[in-house]
C-alpha cells in the first residue's frame, strides 16, 4: 500500500498539481515525482492527471510510470498555505543560493519577479520565505528547474519531521482536501523523519506537443544518471561536447553560387536612445532581411522616429517613456510574437550597435538550408568585438571565443530564457546536447570601438548587476581591461558595409 499526496497549483479542483509525493509505509520511503514528467497514458504531463479524471486517473498515471499507489490525497493551494502558516523552520544552506521568485507567491513569474537570497550556514524560514525556499524553480547559479526545487523541499520536510510535525493531523485540520479513501490519512500519519527520501530523477528534458517535459531515461541513459561511474563519464563528456559544438561541428556558410532567397528572414531589435547607431544599423541590416520588427524601449531621442520612417521596418512596438523598469525578457516576448505575426520563418536578433557581415543573407540562406537537413533550429554566430578601427577586432581570451545564438527558426512554442540580463534569444528547446550548434556567420559589435564606450558599457552593467550574478565567473571588469590585448584584422571578404551587402560571399 502507498499513498500519493498532491498539492494543486490553484484553489480549483480542475487545476494541475504542483507537487506530487508518494508515501510508502512498507518501504518507509517518500518519493517525489517531478510535475513535468511525461505520462504516455495521458499524452500529457503527470501533473494533469487529477484534473483530467480525479483520483482514478491519477493512480493510473502513476502506475504507468512504475509507481504502485493505492490511495490519493489532493489538497487545494490554500490548504497547503494554511498548513505552512505560523511555521518556523531552520534549514541548512551549504552554499550561497540566489533564485528568481515571483513578486508575490500567487502570481506568475512572467508578471514580475525578484531575486531571493539564502546564505550559509543556515536560514530560519517563516512566512513567505518558506514559499520561496520550497517553490522557486530558477536558480541563478547552479541547477534550476523542478528537480532542484524538489531537493530543497526534501530538506524542508525532513526538518519538519524532525520537530515531530504530524502532516496527517495538520492536513485533516486544514480541510480543503479530497481523499480516495480514509486510509490515505492513516498512511500519511506513519511518515517519520527516519524515512528514506527519493526522487524520480533519471529523466531528460524533451519537447512534446508544444510542451517542455521530462522523459524517463532508459538503459544506458538511466545508468549515466543514476550511478557514480555514469555521472563521472557524463562529467568527462561535457567539455568535449562544448568543444564539439563550438569549434568542430560548425555549419558552413560558403558556396559556389549565391542562393535564392527561399526563407522569410526577419530581424528583431529592441532599442532605447540609439539615435547614434540606428542610421548605420538600418542601412546595414535592411538589405539582408525581409523586414525588421523593432521595439522602442521608451527612447527620449529620435530613435522611434528613425525606426518608423524606414521602409524596411514592418512594425515599431512602443514602450512608454516613463517605463518602471527594464524588461529584457518581456520586450523579447513581444518582438518574437510580432515577428510571427509578420510571417517570419527564421529570425536574426540584433542590437542597434551591431552589424552583419557583407553577404550575410547569402551565407544565412545556406546555413538555414543545411540546418534544416541536420534537424537544427538555432545556431550561434561569432561575435567580433571591434577595437580601435572598423576592420580590427579583439581576439585574446574570452574576446576570441564569443558566440551568440542569434539566428533561429521562428516558432509559436518558443521557450524563453527568463534571465533579466544576457538572456539567450534562441528557443531553449533548440539546444543540442545542452548547447547550440555553431554556424560560420559573423556579427560585428561597434560599441567596443573606443575606450570611453567600453568603460561606459562596463559601468552600466556593473550598475545593473553589481554582484555579477548574471555573468558568473567573468563579471564586467574585463570589458575595459586591456591586459593581454591581441588584435586581428577582419578578412576583406567578411567585413560589414553600412550601405548594404557586398559582391563577395
Amino acid at each position: 500500500m502507498a499513498t500519493v499526496v498532491c498539492i494543486l497549483d490553484r484553489d480549483d479542483w480542475q487545476a494541475n498539481t504542483d507537487n506530487i509525493v508518494v508515501a510508502d509505509p512498507a518501504r518507509r520511503t517518500l518519493t517525489w515525482v517531478p510535475r513535468d514528467l511525461w505520462c504516455p497514458a495521458l499524452n500529457d504531463r503527470v501533473n494533469a492527471a487529477f484534473a483530467r479524471g480525479g483520483h482514478e486517473t491519477l493512480l493510473a498515471a502513476l502506475a504507468g510510470l512504475g509507481l504502485r499507489v493505492s490511495h490519493s490525497l489532493c489538497l487545494r493551494r490554500r490548504a497547503a498555505e494554511k498548513v505552512l502558516a505560523g511555521l518556523s523552520v531552520t534549514v541548512p544552506v551549504p552554499a550561497p543560493l540566489d533564485m528568481l521568485y515571483p513578486l508575490a507567491p500567487r502570481i506568475r513569474i512572467q508578471e514580475g519577479h525578484k531575486i531571493v537570497r539564502f546564505r550559509p550556514p543556515e536560514e530560519r524560514l517563516e512566512g513567505e520565505r518558506i514559499h520561496q525556499w520550497i517553490g522557486a524553480r530558477r536558480v541563478l547559479r547552479g541547477p534550476s528547474g523542478d528537480l532542484a526545487r524538489i531537493r530543497r523541499q526534501q530538506v524542508f520536510v525532513r526538518r519538519l519531521l524532525e520537530t515531530g510535525f504530524d502532516f496527517a493531523a495538520a492536513l485533516a485540520e486544514a480541510g480543503d482536501l479530497q481523499l480516495s479513501s480514509p486510509a490515505a490519512l492513516a498512511e500519511l500519519g506513519a511518515v517519520r523523519a527516519g524515512w528514506r527520501f527519493a526522487v524520480l530523477d533519471a529523466v531528460r528534458p524533451a519537447f512534446i506537443s508544444g510542451k517542455e517535459v521530462l522523459l524517463r531515461k532508459r538503459g544506458l541513459e538511466r545508468w549515466l544518471a543514476a550511478s557514480a561511474p555514469g555521472r563521472l563519464a557524463a562529467a568527462v563528456a561535457r567539455p568535449l561536447r562544448d568543444r564539439l559544438l563550438g569549434s568542430v561541428l560548425v555549419v558552413p556558410s560558403s558556396g559556389l553560387r549565391p542562393p535564392r532567397r527561399r526563407v522569410r528572414l526577419l530581424a528583431v531589435l529592441a532599442a532605447r536612445d540609439e539615435e547614434k547607431y540606428l542610421p548605420g544599423f538600418l542601412a546595414n541590416v535592411a538589405p539582408h532581411v525581409d523586414g525588421i520588427v523593432a521595439l522602442d524601449d521608451g527612447s527620449r531621442d529620435g530613435s522611434a522616429r528613425l525606426l518608423r520612417a524606414h521602409p524596411a521596418v514592418l512594425e515599431v512596438l512602443p514602450v512608454p517613456v516613463g517605463r518602471p523598469a527594464w524588461d529584457e525578457v518581456g520586450n523579447f516576448r513581444r518582438l518574437q510574437a510580432a515577428a510571427l505575426r509578420h510571417g517570419a520563418q527564421w529570425i536574426v536578433a540584433l542590437d542597434a550597435d551591431e552589424r552583419l557581415e557583407r553577404c550575410f543573407r547569402a551565407r544565412a540562406e545556406r546555413v538555414i538550408r543545411r540546418c534544416r537537413r541536420l534537424g537544427l533550429a538555432a545556431v550561434t554566430m561569432r561575435m567580433r568585438e571591434l577595437w580601435g578601427a572598423p576592420d580590427t577586432y579583439r581576439c585574446d581570451g574570452a574576446w576570441g571565443r564569443k558566440r551568440v545564438p542569434r539566428l533561429f527558426a521562428a516558432r509559436a512554442d518558443h521557450r524563453f530564457d527568463l534571465r533579466p540580463l544576457h538572456a539567450v534569444k534562441a528557443p531553449l528547446q533548440a539546444r543540442v546536447l545542452g548547447g547550440f550548434a555553431a554556424a560560420d556567420l559573423e556579427i560585428y559589435h561597434l560599441r567596443t570601438l573606443d575606450r570611453a564606450e567600453r568603460e561606459a558599457r562596463r559601468d552600466r552593467y556593473q550598475a545593473l548587476d553589481p554582484d555579477g550574478y548574471w555573468q558568473p565567473g567573468l563579471g564586467y571588469d574585463y570589458l575595459a581591461d586591456e591586459g593581454g590585448l591581441k588584435l586581428r584584422r577582419v578578412s576583406a571578404r567578411r567585413r560589414f558595409l553600412e550601405e548594404g551587402h557586398g559582391p563577395l560571399a
